[in-house]
């Protein structure tokens, strides 16, 4: 059984109200997600807990104001000091992003059809793969580029991004195939979401009108876009502004934006 102290979930974990921020929920929450006032490394998070259905409180975090501090208190900022943080029944307190989403996948059945060890480990390969090669790819790029002095030239490493965001694209909607999902079965595995969010960052960041040779890509981002719980979240304009916390991203992408696909 479960092991849930009872009360407000973020009171459970002493979390400060100037950190917190809660959805309205209509029965008490199962999670707690801890991450920064941006997309970043907590958005493919979001989007799987949010198809679960259950309900949960965000506590959402300034980079530069609450983090500091917070930080220093292992009980906010987690074993490892570092967000996102997804605390929940018996105890759980789990730092980094893909093993929370391999622990929601485990509980809520998000591996897909194939729920073999071969099954699994390839929808966490490409969920990896997303993640780490694409997301944080164009994350990393977006960041060092808006905290770096005025004037420094990123042009090459915009370039070199989009191109090897490129190539693994391509490679991803070929194994999506006719399928509906990556992984089969007839709703999304974690693997989806976290190309979803990868196919999303690039094709924004470097111009949607850029992206318009990916079909599948497109169809498969519109049935995770319809699914009912996201769908209500993204109409009610809840998807943070900012991709990442830095303050200057949004002249970083004006210029990201001017780089031509090969």
């Amino acid at each position: 059984e479960e092991n849930m102290e009872g009360g407000d979930t973020a009171d459970r974990y002493n979390i400060p109200d100037q950190w917190r921020y809660t959805y309205p929920l209509s029965e008490p929450a199962v999670f707690d997600l801890t991450y920064f006032d941006c997309r970043g490394r907590g958005q493919p998070l979001r989007w799987i807990l949010l198809d679960t259905g259950l309900e949960f409180t965000e506590t959402v975090i300034s980079a530069w104001e609450s983090w500091p501090a917070m930080k220093q208190k292992v009980e906010c900022s987690g074993h490892f000091g570092m967000v996102p943080i997804l605390r929940g029944p018996n105890h759980l307190n789990l730092s980094q992003t893909l093993p929370i989403a391999h622990y929601l996948a485990k509980k809520y059945d998000y591996y897909g059809a194939d729920t073999s060890f071969e099954g699994q480990a390839f929808c966490e390969a490409l969920s990896s793969t997303a993640y780490d090669d694409i997301s944080a790819g164009v994350y990393l790029s977006l960041f060092l580029a808006a905290t770096s002095p005025k004037g420094t030239d990123f042009q090459q490493t915009f370039k070199e991004t989009m191109e090897r965001s490129d190539g693994l694209l391509k490679r991803i909607e070929t194994l999506l195939g006719d399928k509906d999902y990556f992984c089969g079965g007839d709703k999304p595995s974690i693997a989806d979401f976290f190309v979803f969010e990868a196919f999303d960052i690039v094709s924004s960041v470097f111009g949607k009108e850029k992206y318009t040779d990916f079909p599948r890509l497109i169809a498969h981002a519109q049935r995770i876009q319809s699914r009912p719980r996201i769908k209500e979240y993204i109409d009610a304009n809840k998807t943070p502004d900012r991709y990442t916390v830095a303050t200057g991203e949004a002249e970083v992408i004006k210029i990201m934006r001017t780089i031509p696909r090969s």
